[in-house]
């Protein structure tokens, strides 16, 4: 994945998430899918997501060498709940990071961690994966990426407690 670190902490507009990953913006899957693949697009689940009270915070998306098909490889977000203040250096925050395609290279997975504020330079690192959802190109999409958003934020709250400490950056 073609990462970005989003160093100010601020949720991102749908602006900056199309620069950084325009993948997840994708209005129509790559021309070479399937009449049945399932398309949903990523952004009608972003859009429900802030509705719901999570923020975007870091967008990223795979590379391809393959003509056209940038706008619909593999991308990764990363949520938050709207009630996370800013972060200092050594603080811990459940956060659900999304993955998806629409080039047939995956389904929708929802991943729930807890992640650490390492860094004054904002770099972040995974401290425990707790749980993962998949969710295929089928049904209720959409419905199904925010139950289970809401899931993982509820799983993951109930782990900060045993979080270790470790040491901050130089």
């Amino acid at each position: 994945m073609h990462s970005f670190i989003n160093k100010n902490q601020t949720p991102l507009t749908l602006e900056e998430i199309g620069q950084r990953a325009p993948s997840a913006l994708a209005t129509r899957p790559f021309d070479a899918m399937s009449a049945k693949y399932g398309f949903v697009p990523t952004i009608s689940v972003i859009q429900t997501m802030i509705a719901a009270g999570f923020k975007l915070f870091s967008p990223t998306q795979s590379r391809t060498r393959i003509v056209g098909k940038g706008d619909f490889t593999k991308h990764l977000l990363r949520f938050r709940r709207a009630d996370v203040g800013p972060l200092v250096i050594g603080d811990v925050i459940p956060e659900v990071v999304l993955i998806n395609s629409h080039d047939g290279t995956s389904a929708y997975k929802l991943i729930a961690g807890l992640y650490r504020l390492l860094c004054s330079n904002g770099m972040m690192v995974s401290d425990a994966e707790i749980d993962a959802i998949n969710i295929t190109h089928k049904g209720n999409i959409v419905q199904d990426v925010l139950d289970g958003s809401h899931r993982l934020i509820a799983d993951t709250q109930k782990s900060l407690g045993t979080v270790r400490t470790g040491r901050d950056c130089n």
